[in-house]
């Protein structure tokens, strides 16, 4: 990432600046984008980027949002603040789905769906 990328993301007080900075820049070293993880995250749960950003409890897209945030905070480098604002989520939701990953307290399902999303994103970058 260089300088001038990283003085425009620090300066950005608006969260919809700092999004459209990482999407078209792609800050990711991989030159993946958040859209790239939307269409893989959707071709492998079929949840919509639509659905993770909505208000809905159903399990499939809490599974979705645990994913995204878990690549947001360690391929995107994103805060719990700013995880939450892409999620429609408040931040401490961001933490809790961290925390959910780290102490890895998910079912059969969400780990199937968490190695073959991983498997697509890290395959994307060869």
């Amino acid at each position: 990432m260089n300088l001038k990328l990283i003085y425009q993301i620090a300066n950005s007080n608006d969260f919809d600046t700092f999004v459209k900075i990482v999407d078209e820049e792609q800050i990711h070293d991989n030159n993946k984008t958040l859209a790239d993880l939307y269409n893989i995250i959707e071709d492998v749960t079929g949840v919509s980027k639509e659905l993770i950003q909505s208000k809905t409890r159903k399990r499939s897209v809490y599974y979705a949002r645990i994913i995204m945030s878990y690549i947001l905070r360690n391929d995107f480098y994103f805060t719990n603040d700013n995880i939450g604002k892409e999620l429609n989520r408040h931040h401490s939701m961001a933490a809790y789905y961290n925390k959910m990953y780290i102490n890895k307290q998910f079912d059969n399902k969400l780990n199937n769906l968490f190695t073959k999303i991983l498997k697509q994103w890290e395959l994307q970058s060869q």
